[in-house]
């Protein structure tokens, strides 16, 4: 069966955490979270800016994930890791308030990019073939949780659930040669461990994904489907889905559905929610 893609509207920021937890509690993945034993929440900090700039994830996100986790597992370890495009990832989280945030939770704080790195070899890859290597806390966590800002990019057309994966990667640039392909291959490394994602867009950013450009959206989307959920907001973004060639490439894999007229899209109407945002790729 289908995994729908579920999505809320929220206007204040007081409102987000309450929001994304009973967003989340309709996905029903408690059982697979109080099965896992070490569980990553992986925001977007690609770049250093506050979250108000419309490119990084939102603390509130964070924040709702942590006690939601916290609430339905037992003694699972819990940890918030990224690892930026420039080694500017702690600068991010000081920004962005994650080490009070994080100690306030008792929960760990992991920059990617100064951790070790294992080489894994993805199986069925077509792109990214051979050694890869991965922050090694990426690799030893049971299960990853994509907590993404809603973006458009200069190179995949947007950068969403899929390609968030990016940040656990020890060496970025090897991705941008078919990156399309890559996004894929890269998901279907944790695929198994990523039982859901949610995109932030309560401030999205259009034109790239480092410039600031912030987009009022008001809006947060959720799936165990990332094609579907990456399809809906690329769509709810006004971006030409047909461009986004790693959706049809992920759907062609069996990885998930990238038609719009085959998602079901629960609690918001997307053509109601759709805002133009600029092209990254213009």
């Amino acid at each position: 069966m289908p995994f729908p893609v579920l999505g809320t509207r929220v206007t204040a920021e007081q409102d987000i955490i309450p929001a994304v937890q009973s967003m989340v509690k309709r996905l029903d993945i408690d059982d697979i979270l109080q099965h896992a034993s070490y569980i990553i929440l992986k925001p977007n900090y690609v770049i250093s800016s506050e979250w108000h700039s419309g490119t990084t994830t939102s603390p509130l996100l964070v924040e709702a994930m942590i006690q939601y986790v916290q609430g339905v597992t037992g003694d699972a370890r819990i940890a918030v890791g990224e690892g930026g495009f420039t080694y500017e990832t702690r600068q991010a989280f000081e920004n962005n308030g994650l080490p009070a945030l994080c100690n306030k939770y008792g929960v760990d704080l992991i920059d990617f990019n100064h951790d070790d790195s294992v080489t894994v070899q993805i199986d069925g890859a077509r792109a990214l073939k051979g050694k890869i290597g991965i922050a090694k806390e990426a690799v030893a966590c049971d299960c990853i949780i994509s907590l993404l800002a809603l973006k458009t990019h200069t190179m995949a057309v947007t950068t969403l659930s899929m390609k968030n994966f990016m940040g656990t990667l020890s060496h970025k640039s090897i991705m941008h040669t078919r990156l399309h392909e890559k996004i894929v291959d890269l998901y279907s490394y944790y695929r198994p461990k990523a039982p859901f994602a949610i995109i932030d867009g309560f401030i999205g950013n259009g034109g790239s994904e480092v410039s600031s450009n912030p987009m009022n959206h008001g809006l947060f989307l959720a799936s165990k489907d990332f094609v579907a959920l990456d399809t809906v907001g690329s769509f709810v973004m006004g971006q030409d889905l047909d461009a986004c060639k790693y959706l049809g490439i992920a759907q062609e894999h069996g990885l998930g559905q990238a038609e719009m007229k085959s998602i079901d899209v629960h609690g918001i109407d997307p053509n109601e929610c759709m805002l133009r945002y600029k092209p990254g790729c213009e």
